[in-house]
């Protein structure tokens, strides 16, 4: 049986909008939030629409609400897992994609997203003060009212390649790039992890860092695979994607990022990110692109 567990944290529209291609019957909520408030609402929410429920305790970090969405999946009776960040979407094909392969008589233990696509509104910054984006009196903005802009928001290759070419040997931003063209294919930044067994689930835990927790997930579950430990196999989301990346609905990295650009500093979630490669690294974890 296959479930998509759904981490939710803070926006109501984001929440309510998982039924518009999931069924509700597919459906397992995790609600992880240091908003009370929030924890009420989508707890009312699911429990009059019948959706499977769980409150976990929030350290305020993806990792820790993630980490509980694994241990709740490993508990239950489900054979497969697809992990959904509460701000992105799943799409209608994602949906039939995932149910076909956990059907299969070789479903893989996960699978890994490349050219991964994504909405955006450009150079466009919204708060719930501007004009013409709907919001409920919360403060949430609905991201389905914001004027989208398809973009690959992991493929990266030019900003990477030039903090290569251009910034000092040695310095975060020129590492971090170093690693990523190394050890991320498809010129991204990571590949992110969808689908995965109760197999995958048992071998590992997302890294304790405030960012870069789906980055080190990758890392272990390639390195397992190309270990034989695992079976992972990767889906090209360029023509059909099964999910989308949604920054509509502001999230910790576009916050962490705002706040280092106004003290002109580099954001310390990176240097933390590049610690972890030069880590892996060292354990003999990591594979070069194309091996």
């Amino acid at each position: 049986m296959l479930k998509f567990y759904v981490l939710v944290s803070g926006n109501r529209f984001a929440l309510k909008r998982h039924e518009n291609t999931i069924p509700i019957e597919d459906m397992v909520i995790v609600i992880n939030t240091k908003d009370q408030l929030f924890e009420q609402d989508a707890v009312e929410y699911c429990t009059s629409n019948g959706i499977e429920h769980y409150v976990t305790e929030s350290d305020g970090t993806p990792s820790k609400g993630k980490n509980s969405l694994l241990d709740l999946f490993e508990a239950s009776q489900n054979d497969y897992a697809v992990m959904v960040d509460g701000d992105d979407i799943i799409t209608e094909y994602g949906v039939l994609y995932y149910k076909k392969l956990a059907a299969s008589t070789n479903a893989p233990d996960a699978v890994a997203l490349k050219n991964q696509v994504g909405f955006n509104i450009g150079l466009i910054h919204y708060s719930s003060s501007n004009p013409g984006f709907e919001t409920n009196k919360h403060g949430d903005v609905n991201p389905d009212s914001v004027h989208p802009r398809k973009w690959y928001p992991f493929k990266q290759k030019n900003v990477l390649e030039d903090c290569v070419e251009s910034l000092p040997v040695g310095c975060t931003q020129r590492t971090w790039a170093e690693y990523c063209l190394k050890y991320i294919g498809s010129n991204e930044t990571h590949h992110r992890i969808t689908f995965i067994s109760k197999k995958a689930a048992s071998m590992y835990r997302f890294n304790e860092l405030v960012i870069g927790e789906d980055t080190c997930m990758y890392l272990d579950y390639y390195d397992a695979h190309r270990r034989g430990a695992l079976n992972l196999v990767f889906h090209n989301e360029e023509k059909n994607p099964t999910y989308q990346y949604d920054s509509r609905v502001s999230g910790i990295v576009e916050k962490k990022n705002a706040e280092a650009r106004q003290k002109g500093e580099i954001p310390d979630w990176l240097g933390k990110l590049v610690e972890k490669y030069k880590e892996y690294e060292q354990l003999g974890k990591l594979w070069a692109t194309g091996s």
